[in-house]
């Protein structure tokens, strides 16, 4: 259905449908907007031999009679390799909305869409969202989104503060089409009281729980593609149910071999680079258990009142070479008391380290309990 309302003169504003594609040639403007772009209507070849290809395409070649047109085109996105909003996304500059908190002035930073329940205040996972629950009935207790510089909680209370010092920051502005810009904001942004922090903590705990919602929570919430599992898929969820909690200080029963892998990784305190080793168990038959992950990018320390603090930690240093040692040298005791160490730690020297970090490959080299 159309609907074109005129100021008498030459000025028009046009609603137009998008199920006939007589209503798709009769679009003209210097602004058009397209709503809703990912739903089935726009897709090419939705009228079957009737069908004229991409609507989205003929809406942009109607502007072209016009000076220096301008296209708006946006929308939930639905599913991946059919969702035109993000497919347009990709094309573009993909501007993130940065902002800087009060707790690091000097950090440009977003709101990332990592939403993840936490036992406590305490816990640093990185960028993101976080939430607790209470022990006994459940319910979302607390929300908070972790500072990507310092770790710290930036309150819901304080967001809107936060978004006025923000500016659009193209993260694909070499490969992206020419006059082509794009932007992608998630419902932690969103002002509106029905979509508040709690919300979206409310609807990550029920998604978990029933995945039915987990496709609509993708779309809705995070404003990204949904990707159908794969044969062979295992849910993340269902991978979480199967832990087994090991008795305090030792390992679970059957592991007889301890192995080390370390990477070194974008994203650490401040920016800089962090380390992080996974400590893998194996046992007969090659069965393997995670033990634990050990992220280096900071250093204990003390505040002025006596608190402790992880102080920042220059990656390729000796004090971070230290730090990997310590992580290296912690023994694991087994279910029947045996005492284990590493007996080899793989390293990905993607960042050079042989070049920065000499002692990173060459120390103790055949010392005989650890090889590298």
């Amino acid at each position: 259905m159309d609907r074109i309302l005129t100021t008498g003169a030459c000025a028009s504003i046009q609603l137009r449908g998008v199920s006939t594609n007589g209503s798709m040639r009769g679009i003209k403007g210097l602004f058009i907007g397209v709503d809703e772009a990912s739903s089935a209507e726009y897709q090419a070849g939705t009228k079957g031999e009737k069908g004229e290809g991409s609507k989205l395409a003929l809406i942009i070649k109607r502007a072209q009679e016009f000076f220096d047109p301008c296209v708006y085109v946006g929308g939930t996105p639905t599913v991946v390799g059919s969702c035109i909003t993000s497919e347009e996304y990709e094309k573009g500059d993909q501007c993130l909305f940065m902002m800087r908190s009060r707790c690091c002035p000097d950090l440009a930073q977003e709101f990332w869409d990592d939403i993840q329940q936490v036992d406590d205040r305490g816990a640093r996972l990185g960028k993101g969202m976080r939430y607790t629950c209470d022990e006994v009935t459940g319910r979302i207790a607390d929300v908070w989104y972790e500072c990507a510089g310092c770790g710290s909680a930036i309150e819901v209370t304080g967001k809107v503060a936060m978004m006025e010092t923000g500016v659009l920051v193209p993260q694909n502005a070499d490969r992206a089409e020419p006059d082509h810009a794009s932007v992608w904001a998630w419902a932690a942004y969103s002002t509106d009281l029905q979509s508040t922090w709690m919300h979206i903590a409310r609807d990550h705990l029920a998604q978990v729980k029933d995945p039915a919602q987990r496709q609509p929570f993708m779309n809705l919430t995070r404003a990204r593609p949904w990707k159908p599992d794969g044969p062979g898929t295992i849910d993340a969820n269902v991978l979480a149910d199967r832990c087994e909690p090991y008795p305090a200080g030792h390992m679970p029963e059957g592991v007889t071999g301890v192995y080390a892998g370390m990477d070194t990784q974008e994203g650490g305190r401040n920016g800089k680079p962090r380390h992080e080793i996974v400590f893998v168990g194996y046992g007969e038959g090659e069965e393997c258990w995670v033990l634990d992950r050990v992220v280096i990018d900071g250093i204990p320390g003390v505040d002025r009142d006596g608190r402790p603090i992880q102080e920042d930690l220059e990656p390729f240093s000796p004090d971070a070479a230290r730090a990997v040692w310590a992580a290296l040298d912690r023994e694991w005791v087994t279910a029947d008391g045996e005492i284990l160490h590493p007996e080899a730690e793989a390293v990905d020297v993607g960042y050079d380290m042989n070049a920065r970090w000499p002692s990173a490959t060459t120390r103790r080299a055949g010392s005989g309990r650890s090889s590298r």
